[in-house]
């Protein structure tokens, strides 16, 4: 399940954040499966001169994952688009 909102801005610019939990039936029995987990983001976008730029900062509740290459606790990302 998730929930999210989103608010243009004027200028180009726009925030949004989400929220979702996710509900893992039965029980896990090795480090390849991952448990029940919440994840939040909030991001702030900008279009300019044809490109989208998007910084988002992403965090979830679920420590057993992390360094396993599954979830990381909390991160930061930027990235660049362009649509042609």
């Amino acid at each position: 399940m998730s929930l999210g909102v989103a608010f243009a801005l004027p200028g180009g610019w726009g925030l949004d954040f989400l929220y979702g939990d996710q509900d893992v039936g039965g029980t896990a029995s090795n480090d390849f499966f991952v448990d029940d987990y919440s994840h939040v983001q909030v991001g702030v976008t900008k279009s300019a001169a044809g490109f989208d730029f998007d910084i988002r900062y992403h965090d979830n509740d679920d420590a057993s994952t992390i360094g396993k290459g599954f979830a990381k606790d909390s991160e930061v990302e930027f990235t660049v688009s362009r649509s042609f």
